[in-house]
């Protein structure tokens, strides 16, 4: 509870050296107890080990060959945006002269309440442990979240490092995470509306990107450079940096 969190903030600023964080909003509970010391304070984004993806073949999964196919990695609760996904994709397809096609990856609630119930061009695979897999064998990766608590999401790691672009909410550090070393955007980030996602617009941002090759290739000459700030040694070179400073 807020008492608790305050008397820990308390005990531990008086001991700890440095602090490490991976989002803006981390800070907050330090502000507010004008505990905040710059010098003390390190952004260090999370990592991952890059490995070699194994696409998974479109026919396994029903999808023509030549589709547009957005993929998103979550856990299947409400404020993940799935049932935005699928709207925001539907819409798109009235109006798309190239199909798009959605996977939605992962087990929970929505998974449940979705099972048997969505258009052909929605797959539902379940949980699975080889996300990349699922990344690579699509053109985008996918995530409409409107969970308040995003902060760093895997889903974007997991998708630059199988080569693909990004979709997502502007939460948490996701802009910064999709952002290249010249500034420009390995995907498209885009606001919610009072607090929900903009599927019209949405919807929108798909169509364009499935139709539109000089845009969408626009978006994917970024990917190799927003990705080498999450490889997993970088990382950990920046952590042993603070470690020798303290």
């Amino acid at each position: 509870d807020e008492i608790y969190s305050y008397n820990l903030i308390n005990r531990v600023c008086k001991t700890a050296s440095a602090f490490v964080y991976i989002a803006d909003k981390n800070l907050e509970p330090f502000k507010n107890l004008n505990h905040f010391d710059a010098k003390k304070f390190h952004k260090i984004g999370n990592g991952l080990e890059k490995f070699p993806v194994n696409p998974i073949p479109r026919s396994a999964l029903n999808i023509p060959e030549k589709s547009f196919v957005c993929c998103e990695v979550s856990r299947a609760i409400p404020e993940k945006g799935w049932q935005a996904a699928i709207d925001a994709v539907t819409l798109a397809n009235k109006k798309s002269s190239r199909r798009i096609d959605l996977i939605l990856v992962g087990a929970g609630e929505m998974y449940d309440k979705l099972l048997g119930k969505v258009p052909d061009f929605v797959h539902l695979p379940g949980f699975k442990s080889n996300v990349r897999d699922y990344l690579a064998t699509s053109d985008l990766g996918f995530l409409p979240s409107e969970f308040a608590g995003e902060s760093f999401p895997l889903l974007i790691i997991d998708s630059l490092f199988s080569g693909k672009p990004v979709v997502c909410s502007n939460l948490g550090e996701s802009a910064e995470m999709l952002k290249s070393n010249s500034g420009d955007f390995a995907g498209i980030v885009f606001d919610l509306v009072d607090e929900k996602v903009p599927v019209e617009k949405l919807s929108e941002i798909l169509l364009t990107l499935a139709n539109d090759e000089v845009e969408y290739k626009k978006i994917c000459s970024q990917v190799s450079s927003a990705a080498e700030k999450f490889l997993i040694d970088k990382v950990a070179e920046k952590y042993i940096e603070v470690y020798n400073a303290v």
